[in-house]
């Protein structure tokens, strides 16, 4: 029976958003998947899954950043690896390659030239190491500026899955796909990976769901390695954690922590972004604290109301938009007399920031994390 596609990142949100209209306590389903394999172990964050090499792989020495990369803008984030397609430079011979993911060991027999790279953070990271040519599938939502990091790229794929999508083995070898790359944040994801365990498709699902930084380079070291882009993926990981290091450097004797209370507009109306989101990560990162907590909050989305932004009392408010809408989505709770008399709103504390760097988007968390960390703390 075909799954009914929901295909990125943001559908997991979408459910929490689902339950917490219904009144029901929001959380994932997301499997546990506990190991991956993958080269070099070194090159990565590995405490909650332990790398181990089973690929017979090509080694190259890791790409390191010459140059500081230019300051990222919330309009123009940078570009972490350019695409290399069709085994360009950048990729290692050395196929087929086995990565042991959870109590499943999947193959990827030869290169893959046909990728349907069904979750938005992952379509985003094949982008940038194999580009659109060797990619047959992806989420709508990668074609549009809110979310894609390059929709351009994303727009010449040929098949692009909005929700509601029917996704079962027969459509993906309709595209003759050679891996299907996804991450489990939703049971429609999780289920297709199910569905497919016994397809001779390869089925590559990510070992975490993209919380924090640490998160994105276990993921995109993986994805690298399977795409036999093994080089760029670690130079995209090695410009992320230099980048990291630099803002961590800066920020390294701060003493004030300006509480950040942070909204989405995912369903076209505010939540509240809590615990367990990369953002959340981004903004302690970046030399703030989360708002959420003096709320009492602990799911990772929520209602928010006018009433809760007057009682968080927040120094600063970030607005992730995921519909590239800006502030319109937010302009009621704004405009109310309690929230309006903030400080935060007042003195215009604002910052809106598209998904595409803030909200769990794979390699342009990054952009994120400096453009956030500059606001709070300008040099």
């Amino acid at each position: 029976m075909p799954s009914p596609w929901l295909g990125h990142r943001y559908i997991r949100v979408l459910g929490l958003l689902a339950s917490a209209l219904l009144l029901v306590s929001c959380s994932t389903d997301d499997p546990v998947l506990s190991s991956f394999a993958t080269a070099p172990a070194s090159a990565g964050h590995t405490d909650n899954a332990q790398a181990t090499a089973t690929a017979q792989a090509t080694e190259e020495p890791i790409s390191q950043a010459t140059e500081e990369p230019a300051q990222a803008t919330a309009e123009e984030p940078s570009l972490a690896a350019a695409p290399e397609p069709d085994g360009a430079a950048g990729s290692v011979s050395g196929f087929p390659r086995s990565f042991q993911i959870g109590d499943r060991i999947v193959t990827v027999a030869a290169e893959p030239v046909r990728i349907a790279a069904l979750s938005a953070d992952v379509a985003e990271v094949v982008l940038a190491l194999a580009g659109p040519g060797r990619m047959v599938a992806l989420p709508a939502a990668n074609a549009t500026p809110a979310i894609g990091s390059h929709p351009e790229l994303a727009a010449s794929v040929p098949n692009h899955i909005a929700l509601g999508d029917l996704i079962d083995e027969s459509v993906l070898k309709q595209w003759g796909t050679d891996l299907v790359a996804l991450s489990p944040n939703h049971s429609q994801e999780a289920q297709l990976a199910r569905d497919l365990e016994d397809s001779d498709i390869a089925v590559l699902t990510m070992p975490n769901s993209w919380d924090d930084l640490e998160d994105a380079y276990d993921n995109i070291l993986l994805i690298g390695e399977a795409i036999g882009a093994d080089t760029s993926a670690r130079a995209v990981v090695a410009d992320m954690k230099q980048r990291a290091r630099q803002v961590a450097a800066r920020l390294d004797d701060l003493v004030d922590r300006p509480s950040v209370l942070i909204l989405t507009n995912v369903a076209g109306i505010p939540f509240m972004i809590g615990p367990g989101v990369s953002t959340t990560d981004l903004v302690k990162r970046a030399g703030g604290s989360d708002a959420s907590h003096a709320l009492g909050v602990t799911t990772s989305i929520s209602p928010i109301t006018a009433d809760q932004i007057a009682a968080a009392k927040p120094d600063r408010l970030l607005l992730v938009d995921g519909l590239g809408t800006g502030r319109s989505a937010y302009q009621t709770l704004l405009d109310s007399p309690v929230v309006a008399d903030l400080p935060v709103v007042a003195d215009d504390r604002i910052l809106v920031l598209p998904a595409r760097i803030s909200f769990g988007v794979a390699h342009t968390l990054v952009d994120g994390l400096e453009a956030i960390a500059d606001w709070l703390h300008p040099s």
